[in-house]
């Protein structure tokens, strides 16, 4: 079942479009996750959760947005004990170790991205995003930030739209958080995901060998599984499918 919208002919998408108005935007940004979790995480978790949501929803999933997001807010620039009082250490220059460069170009690339506004590019960026996809004719955009600091951005965005589509701007765990479920860092929420979505990406066998785990906040990433990545995701369409279908229909 194609749901992806790059990948399909005009006919294609026309009948999707008019079985159910409603495209999924994912947004994401490239970051550490840890040693076991690819860098573009966050975008990748959120796309294969949009086609989740496609195919037992309805609807047609864009292309992620990786870039414009304000490079201070970032796992690179914050994980130490100014940012987040709790850490013990500052997992930084760790994170440089492993990827054989400096903290000096990521914090200046931060400061760029502070002077030029911080998150005013990709506000710019995802409202036109928005338009180009309302100008192909959905009714309901619903935006999935797998990266949770653009979610503020986007909720802006929905805010201020001047066009027809209703944004739905969510992170994914925010819809089921009543039912105890929580976001985290590259522990066991974002690695039981990936593990369900995309499995060939997930290194459970770097976690053997750490120490201690550099860049990881949340629940231990080594309880994670395929099973609880599943239940929340059924959790999640559940939600989802009950909040768009009230879009849709006001």
């Amino acid at each position: 079942m194609k749901v992806q919208y790059e990948t399909m002919t005009p006919p294609e998408i026309r009948a999707a479009r008019e079985s159910k108005p409603v495209a999924y935007l994912p947004l994401g940004t490239l970051e550490w996750h840890g040693l076991h979790l690819p860098v573009g995480n966050d975008a990748l978790k959120a796309h294969a959760l949009c086609c989740e949501f496609a195919r037992r929803i309805g609807g047609l999933v864009f292309p992620p947005i990786y870039w414009g997001d304000d490079r201070g807010r970032i796992a690179e620039v914050v994980f130490d004990p100014d940012h987040f009082g709790h850490l013990k250490r500052d997992h930084t220059e760790e994170m440089m170790d492993f990827y054989g460069l400096v903290k000096h170009d990521f914090d200046r690339e931060a400061e760029r991205s502070r002077k030029g506004g911080g998150w005013k590019l990709f506000e710019r960026v995802l409202d036109h995003s928005l338009h180009q996809i309302d100008s192909f004719g959905f009714e309901v955009i619903v935006t999935v930030a797998g990266h949770y600091p653009l979610n503020g951005p986007a909720k802006r965005v929905a805010g201020s739209y001047s066009g027809n589509s209703k944004i739905m701007p969510i992170i994914g765990y925010d819809l089921v958080e009543d039912q105890g479920y929580r976001g985290d860092h590259a522990a066991r929420w974002e690695t039981s995901l990936l593990l369900a979505l995309r499995p060939q990406l997930v290194s459970m066998d770097k976690l053997d060998v750490e120490e201690e785990l550099v860049g990881v906040m949340g629940e231990d990433p080594k309880d994670a599984s395929v099973e609880y990545g599943r239940e929340a995701i059924e959790a999640m369409v559940k939600t989802a499918r009950s909040e768009i279908e009230k879009l849709l229909a006001s």
